[in-house]
């Protein structure tokens, strides 16, 4: 009786069915579980990411799309200036910012790149900044150009907005590269109200108010598009890892489905095999227990 009951008891198995339904057991794939943990740290860490890099390249690209109407605006600058007698002089500054630009476009074309993915940031962004301040410093020798051709009033009216339209598509453009706008027209504004600006011409001091103004605002504007540029990639971030993770747990179901398809095709195994092997001695037990019950050979 004690064999039979030592029999009887449950033993843990090792084999692969039993593995399905073991809570005992750790988690088979460790490495699938350290990954879904760092997944689920890295949304729940409170930490704001670094997305210096993506902001840069979305820059570049930007800049690259932008470049090809940047002569075209240039040359539509050049032609109006032209026309209101500001002479020879904006011809040589068309060519000398069509350059400045032309090297904008450049450095970021090799940002944009796939094969700037080891690139070094801070000196990539330096490069963009300084490609900037020489468009800035085109946009300033603009500034002090003096009109023989016209009058002073209707000149500076002209260049401060031809420098707030250059401000605003500038502020558009630059929104993923943080104090661009600041550093490329900071240096403009500067020598639009020390040598172009009368202050005995109120015209003329609304227009200095008006660029002042108009840096600070669309600086905030930058300011605004950047903070959004990088909430939609933190957005984009999470998307992924969510994504990731749901990736993770359909691989893991995969190999769970698997390992009980297995195990029910064992099971299904098993019981045909003990079906036949069980029917073939008891076929002879119930016929000599029919024998023995029909008392074939006599009264027992």
């Amino acid at each position: 009786v004690s064999s039979k009951r030592d029999i009887m008891q449950p033993v843990r198995s090792g084999i692969a069915d039993k593995n399905i339904v073991d809570r005992r057991k750790r988690n088979r794939n460790p490495e699938v579980a350290r990954t879904i943990r760092r997944t689920r740290d890295r949304l729940n860490e409170s930490a704001t990411a670094d997305f210096t890099a993506e902001l840069l390249k979305l820059h570049a690209h930007t800049m690259v799309a932008f470049t090809p109407a940047i002569p075209l605006i240039i040359l539509g600058v050049t032609g109006v200036a032209l026309i209101s007698g500001f002479g020879p002089q904006v011809i040589i500054w068309a060519t000398v910012a069509s350059f400045a630009y032309a090297l904008l476009g450049l450095l970021s074309r090799k940002i944009e790149t796939p094969e700037a993915v080891e690139m070094d940031i801070t000196r990539r962004k330096n490069q963009l900044l300084s490609a900037h301040i020489l468009a800035g410093a085109c946009w300033a020798w603009f500034a002090a150009f003096d009109c023989d051709g016209c009058g002073q009033t209707e000149s500076s009216v002209f260049q401060a907005v031809i420098l707030l339209l250059a401000m605003a598509s500038t502020a558009i453009v630059t929104a993923t590269l943080k104090r661009a706008l600041l550093y490329s027209f900071s240096l403009p504004v500067a020598v639009y109200t020390a040598f172009t600006a009368n202050f005995r011409d109120p015209s003329q001091i609304a227009m200095v108010v008006t660029l002042c103004a108009g840096i600070i605002f669309f600086s905030f504007v930058g300011n605004f598009l950047h903070q959004s540029a990088r909430q939609s990639l933190e957005h984009q971030s999470e998307k992924d890892a969510l994504i990731a993770e749901l990736e993770t747990a359909k691989g893991m179901s995969d190999a769970a489905r698997s390992r009980a398809e297995e195990a029910n095709l064992a099971k299904s195994r098993f019981l045909a095999s003990m079906s036949h092997e069980l029917r073939t001695p008891l076929n002879a037990i119930l016929g000599f227990s029919e024998v023995m019950a029909n008392e074939v050979l006599g009264p027992l």
